[in-house]
This record gives structure tokens, C-alpha cells and sequence, in this order.
């Protein structure tokens, strides 16, 4: 129950600045019940039922660009900062028309990218332009590509192994990512903020990064599912969360 809230002024079908004070410090579940108990019981007009609408969608608004901007703008560990700039590649891939798998513990392949009957297996690196790819990740990377293969049938003349960082890779590594038909993308630079929120369109819901699900949830922009970088584009566009 939530502290805030006097049941006595229901009761009683009183209606009162201090009540709807008190609703608004209530948890957003709760403050959808007591809107239903204002409607039914305090027989608010049409004007305040709409005013408690617009009020406790003000309340959702701040709390999920809040969470978002924490996210954000906090302080990542080397882990988190992998897992974001992994979050990025599947942005990149997705808003152009892959369909992606993300597969964080497979044989070092962390996103499985397929358009039509070209595949792409994905491993990245968000490291500091003073550090350099050598040989022993390309060729860590070229194994896991060949073990996936074997292990799953695919012609291999439709997949490719495909390597992104933020920074360079040596000249031996480059090398060996030639002959092993490994394609690597140097410098792929990860903007500061990109459209992070995402949308699907079935469910009319969309989801932040700092959500359960997440990391699990694919984007078919062909099926209407779509990105946003703002909490209030993805609400005014009718989605919820």
C-alpha cells in the first residue's frame, strides 16, 4: 500500500489538493488504481480524469528518460562498454534490414546477422586507439567461425566472419584476417548517443537497455518495428512501456 495515500478521502468521495498531491508520489501501478477509484467513485469530471491522464503520463515520461540518461551517462565498466558498442553493431545492422540473433556466448561470436541468404558472424572490440588487434584474437575469432559452421550446416560460401573495433589492428593481423576470409572494420567508431529504444510494433511496447529482455529482443523494421533515441518520440509515436 502505498504510504501516500489517505483511503479515507476515497471512502468519503472527498476531493482534495492534498490527495492529489499524495496520488502523485505513488508508483505508477498504484496511481493508475486510484485514477480508476477517482473515475468511479469521486465521479470526477471529464477535464479532471483527463488532467489525471496527462499527469501520470508525466510521471512515466520522467522516470524512463531518467533511467535512460543514467544509463547513458554513467560510468561503464570495460564489460558494459563491449556490451553497448555490441548494442550499436546490432542498431547498425537491424535498421538496414538484417535480421539478428544475439548470441553473447557462442564460440566468441557475439551477433549472428542474416539478410536473405547472406550471413554475417559479428565479434567487436570497443578498445583504446593506444591498443592494437594482433594476431591471437584474429585468430581465436577464425576458429569460432569455422567451429560455427561445422556445427551448424551452413554453406559457407553465403557466411562470413566479421570483426569491428574502435581502434586498429597490426599488420600481421590484418594479414591473417585476409586469409582467413575474416572481413575487419578498423576505427568503426560508436557515437556518443544513437537511437538505443527499442520498439515493437505488435506489442505497441517499447524497451531501454537497462530492461530484462533487452538484449533478447530483435528489430524487424520491415514488420514496423523501429528505434528511437527519445523516451517522449517513442510515446508520442504510440508506443508505451
Amino acid at each position: 500500500m502505498c504510504p501516500f495515500l489517505n483511503l479515507s478521502v476515497i471512502k468519503n468521495k472527498q476531493i482534495t489538493k492534498d490527495a492529489k498531491g499524495n496520488a502523485r508520489k505513488c508508483n505508477i501501478l498504484l496511481y493508475k488504481q486510484i485514477l480508476k477509484a477517482y473515475r468511479h467513485k469521486l465521479h470526477y469530471t471529464e477535464a479532471m480524469i483527463k488532467q489525471l491522464k496527462a499527469q501520470n503520463r508525466k510521471i512515466r515520461l520522467e522516470k524512463a528518460e531518467l533511467e535512460l540518461n543514467y544509463f547513458l551517462d554513467k560510468n561503464k565498466s570495460p564489460i558494459q562498454v563491449g556490451i553497448l558498442y555490441r548494442q550499436f553493431l546490432q542498431y547498425q545492422y537491424e535498421i538496414n534490414g538484417w535480421s539478428v540473433k544475439n548470441k553473447t556466448n557462442t564460440y566468441g561470436i557475439y551477433l549472428i546477422c542474416q539478410k536473405e541468404n547472406n550471413i554475417h558472424l559479428v565479434h567487436c572490440r570497443n578498445w583504446a586507439q593506444s591498443k592494437r588487434i594482433d594476431n591471437d584474437i584474429i585468430s581465436q575469432f577464425s576458429k569460432a567461425v569455422t567451429q560455427y559452421k561445422s556445427k551448424n550446416s551452413v554453406n559457407s560460401s553465403n557466411m562470413q566472419g566479421v570483426f569491428y573495433t574502435t581502434t586498429l589492428f597490426t599488420n600481421n593481423a590484418r594479414l591473417l584476417a585476409n586469409n582467413s576470409e575474416i572481413k575487419i572494420y578498423e576505427q568503426y567508431k560508436m557515437p556518443k548517443k544513437f537511437p538505443i529504444i527499442k520498439a515493437i510494433s505488435v506489442l505497441k511496447r517499447y524497451y531501454l537497455p537497462t530492461d530484462k529482455d533487452y538484449d533478447n529482443i530483435s528489430i524487424n523494421i520491415s514488420k514496423g518495428d523501429r528505434y528511437f533515441e527519445k523516451v517522449i518520440t517513442a510515446e508520442n509515436a504510440g508506443f508505451h512501456r
